[in-house]
């Protein structure tokens, strides 16, 4: 009895799963799989929002520079765009998934 009940149990969770990564990659078409259950079993509970996925921290950081205004075409070569990776580093919305592509959360 308790294998037949463990056994609807998990059929459950397993499809609830795979709804929650067809949900993430449907929207973030940059996560696999493999990012969106590190995700889930590493940070879920941690999450409110998922902000931007970006391919690497270097991407991270040029796009993040961009999209706050401090970098431009007349300043571009004055930025130091491996400082400012490094903090968003050290910053802890940013996070490297294993395959190496970075969420942007807002916890």
């Amino acid at each position: 009895m308790f294998k037949d009940i463990y056994s609807k149990y998990k059929t459950k969770i397993d499809a609830a799963l795979e709804d929650y990564i067809n949900e993430l990659q449907d929207e973030y078409r940059e996560l696999s799989n493999e990012d969106c259950i590190e995700i889930t079993n590493t940070y879920a509970d941690e999450i409110m929002s998922i902000n931007a996925v970006y391919s690497n921290f270097e991407n991270a950081a040029e796009e993040t520079a961009r999209s706050l205004g401090f970098v431009n075409d007349m300043n571009e070569a004055y930025f130091d765009f491996e400082l400012f990776e490094n903090s968003l580093r050290d910053n802890e919305n940013y996070i490297e998934l294993p395959s190496g592509v970075v969420v942007y959360i807002t916890r």
